[in-house]
């Protein structure tokens, strides 16, 4: 019983130093040019809408001074930049972990609290692994000593299916699979009340049959509880994580509500090095060896002041209006942030559709050999 309590704890989801490495650089990319929270626009909020809920900010006295805000900002941008890198990863992952918990407490601290907390977990926990031994500065100066824990990843699933577990067991208690109310069926009309300029996919699901908006709720609820037991079986549980991606898609189409911070997190799980063997890759990786030889003997010694530049750089855009990537598309006349949302979407709603069907490849193959005709040979 303890060897596969500790095989599980330790050993059931291993990653590859690649895969994390890789996993890194797009989340602090992502997050640096375009989902990190939008933190300028506190200082100019009345004090009397400042209400911090029961919890570590409790006790701010008021809203921060602006100063203080944009010195939040700035550092939050300069632990990304340094995480990208892989400069002083550990460091850099706990700092943005830390940065972004007291960003989102301070505007949680107005009445609406997001579903983020994955995003401010991810950071913080992936940093206790290796994730920063592959494609880092850390690597090329020889800061990285050894292969880093794989406990972390199983506490960051387990974490994921206590979250979905809670927010079913709410659905659960109140009243989702009552037969005689449709709860997504009102949230759809919600929606619709809330923004007249109208959803076609709001509309169009609207139109169905009450029968369909009660198995969705039923569906729901079984999927959201059913994810904690998922956990106890990795394959499972990467299955479970490929479903709610695409969970995650069908609310932000239907009820506009984005939870793409979750599915940036869980892309910790994909096993990108898979990426790193494709051909057209490996080609590449080729023909940029000498640029990257180049970079690691002349830049690596400087990536301190780098980091810090171009990450004081990327705090003077975000305390404008927020990060450069949805700024730049707001000024185009589209919604910068619903843009970037409904890509980071399809993207990540590609990725869960090839892993499901590999899986269902891989299901079906021992099936088919079964099948076969045997074959025999005539004299």
């Amino acid at each position: 019983m303890s060897t596969r309590l500790d095989n599980w704890m330790f050993a059931s989801y291993p990653l590859s130093a690649t895969s994390l490495g890789i996993f890194r650089i797009v989340f602090a990319t992502i997050l640096l040019v375009g989902t990190q929270p939008q933190l300028a626009w506190i200082s100019s909020y009345p004090s009397s809408l400042f209400a911090p809920p029961v919890g570590p900010f409790l006790p701010l006295p008021g809203i921060p001074p602006e100063l203080s805000i944009f010195a939040l900002i700035a550092a939050l941008n300069i632990s990304l930049v340094a995480l990208a890198f892989g400069y002083r990863t550990r460091a850099a992952s706990f700092a943005t972990a830390g940065l972004l918990f007291v960003g989102y407490g301070i505007s949680y601290s107005f009445g609406a609290i997001d579903h983020n907390f994955s995003l401010v977990l991810a950071p913080l926990l992936f940093g206790l692994s290796n994730w920063g031994e592959r494609f880092s500065v850390d690597r090329i100066l020889g800061r990285v000593k050894d292969d880093g824990p794989r406990w972390p990843l199983m506490l960051f699933m387990l974490l994921i299916g206590l979250m979905m577990f809670g927010a079913g067991v709410g659905k659960l208690i109140g009243g989702w699979l009552d037969p005689g109310t449709q709860a997504t069926q009102g949230y759809v009309i919600q929606l619709l009340f809330r923004r007249p300029e109208g959803n076609p996919f709001a509309e169009w699901l609207l139109g169905r049959s009450d029968g369909l908006f009660e198995v969705l709720d039923y569906a729901t609820v079984v999927f959201e509880i059913g994810f904690l037991p998922a956990v106890l079986i990795p394959r499972l549980a990467r299955i479970f994580l490929a479903v709610a991606v695409l969970f995650h898609l069908l609310v932000f189409l239907a009820l506009g509500i984005s939870f793409v911070d979750n599915v940036i997190s869980y892309g910790g799980f994909v096993a990108f090095d898979r990426l790193a063997r494709l051909r057209a890759v490996e080609r590449c990786r080729i023909a940029a060896r000498p640029l990257g030889d180049s970079v690691r003997r002349d830049l690596a010694p400087w990536a301190g002041p780098i980091t810090l530049g171009i990450g004081l750089l990327a705090a003077a855009v975000s305390g404008t209006g927020g990060p450069i990537v949805p700024l730049a598309l707001d000024k185009l006349g589209i919604d910068g942030q619903r843009a970037v949302e409904g890509l980071l979407f399809v993207v990540a709603a590609g990725i869960s559709l090839v892993f499901l069907g590999w899986e269902v490849v891989r299901l079906a193959r021992p099936r088919l050999h079964n099948t076969q005709p045997a074959i025999t040979r005539t004299p």
